[in-house]
């Protein structure tokens, strides 16, 4: 069932249903709903604002690394248009099959084509999930761990070359087949990056920029919750914690998100902290951009 925008409304609730369920499971077996509550109560909030104004610079950067993208594929749309259309979107971005990422391209309509447009988003998405396992590669490193910080970074540098052959493969089998024309064409931007590459690494740039900037979030949090982790925990097992929360099985990572935080940081800090940490980065990083975004989702579906 979908409403007259065509947001899946039974997909939403279905994964509001889990991520309910996900954060009973936790209450149930690993947190005591009287303890976060304290721990709520008791946060310094010189450190919940610190974590906080690393919002705002966040938001600009998501715009900007798509930017970049489009400019990597050949696109010369205004960054102000860019940075606009993506905060604009971020109050769909917590569907179901992260809606607001991908309704991005409908602004651009006029100047990209469709498929195209998706293409440019799923390789920003690639950009981020090769920046977060980067970081988390380098952590191991440090931690003095350096088996799984070979194996991460490998994944990590390799990401992006071995989208080549894929679409190589595409191409090969996808004739006579229309769903699989449309990904070729999305994924025919992979091969004019090849063409503008100090562009697109200045996508990179951004995007190493930005999850800086979360690992700084998330660091202050745990400071907020007087429970202060290492940098080398944060920046080792943070980008593992965002990554199982991108997975599109809850709301925003709602309880999939917390749930790996609490098991990553179990031997440093109390479960009701990591759980109060993984909330409180939800609040400031999604569920709080996305009800701003509200008044601004008319710009999707004007003329639907």
């Amino acid at each position: 069932m979908k409403n007259s925008f065509g947001v899946p409304v039974k997909k939403t609730a279905i994964l509001a249903i889990i991520s309910a369920i996900t954060l009973f499971i936790i209450f149930k077996v690993s947190v005591n709903a009287g303890t976060f509550l304290s721990v709520l109560s008791d946060i310094e909030m010189k450190f919940f604002w610190l974590a906080f104004a690393t919002i705002p610079p966040t938001l600009i950067l998501n715009g900007v690394r798509w930017h970049w993208v489009l400019r990597s594929a050949g696109f010369s749309t205004s960054l102000q248009k860019i940075i606009f259309i993506v905060n604009s979107g971020i109050s769909l971005s917590i569907l179901p099959g992260r809606l607001g990422d991908f309704a991005r391209s409908y602004p651009l309509r006029g100047e990209i084509s469709p498929a195209k447009a998706i293409g440019t988003i799923i390789l920003e998405k690639i950009v981020d999930i090769s920046v977060l396992l980067c970081y988390s590669g380098i952590g191991f490193f440090i931690l003095g761990k350096p088996v799984p910080g070979v194996l991460i970074m490998a994944l990590s540098v390799l990401i992006i070359p071995l989208l080549y052959p894929l679409h190589r493969l595409g191409k090969r089998f996808g004739s006579g087949n229309i769903i699989l024309a449309k990904i070729n064409e999305a994924f025919e931007i992979i091969i004019l990056i090849k063409q503008r590459k100090r562009k697109f690494a200045i996508a990179y740039v951004s995007s190493f920029a930005n999850w800086s900037l979360s690992l700084l979030q998330i660091y202050f949090l745990y400071q907020a919750v007087h429970s202060p982790i290492s940098g080398a925990y944060i920046l080792t097992f943070l980008p593992l914690s965002i990554f199982i929360g991108l997975i599109p099985v809850t709301l925003a990572g709602v309880g999939t998100r917390d749930a790996a935080l609490i098991y990553f940081f179990s031997s440093l800090v109390q479960p009701s902290r990591s759980l109060a940490v993984g909330i409180l980065y939800g609040v400031q990083s999604y569920w709080l951009p996305a009800l701003l975004g509200i008044p601004f989702l008319r710009y999707f579906f004007k003329d639907r």
